[in-house]
């Protein structure tokens, strides 16, 4: 059984029980994250991939997704051990490089953008 921890905006999935593999293709952890990535879009989130981390990164370009729903945006990023999905808003934000990086990102939120 999947660890799902769960601090502020930021949901982590852990791998749990399931076996340690770095191979993608076929391996239930991969397979979840692309099921929640499904999941999101079917319920009215647009999903699509980093465009930053195609252009810095592009080997990591398949396991990083941005999205989100009206105001509501996301980052989710894969990794072997865990997957993480984080949301923001960037309405209200301190931070001069959007609300990602806004430290209390629930509370910073509108109350509105919170219940969705």
């Amino acid at each position: 059984m999947p660890k799902v921890t769960i601090c502020d905006t930021k949901f982590c999935v852990g791998r749990g029980e399931l076996p340690h593999s770095f191979k993608r293709e076929g391996n239930p952890h991969w397979e979840n994250f692309k099921d929640l990535m499904r999941f999101l879009g079917s319920i009215g989130f647009y999903v699509s991939e980093d465009k930053e981390i195609k252009k810095k990164f592009p080997s990591l370009n398949e396991t990083n997704r941005v999205g989100g729903f009206d105001d509501l945006r996301f980052k989710a990023q894969y990794a072997p051990n865990l997957f993480e999905i984080e949301f923001y808003q960037d309405v209200f934000h301190e931070n001069s490089h959007g609300g990602f990086y806004d430290f209390d990102k629930y509370e910073k939120m509108p109350y509105l953008i919170q219940k969705r």
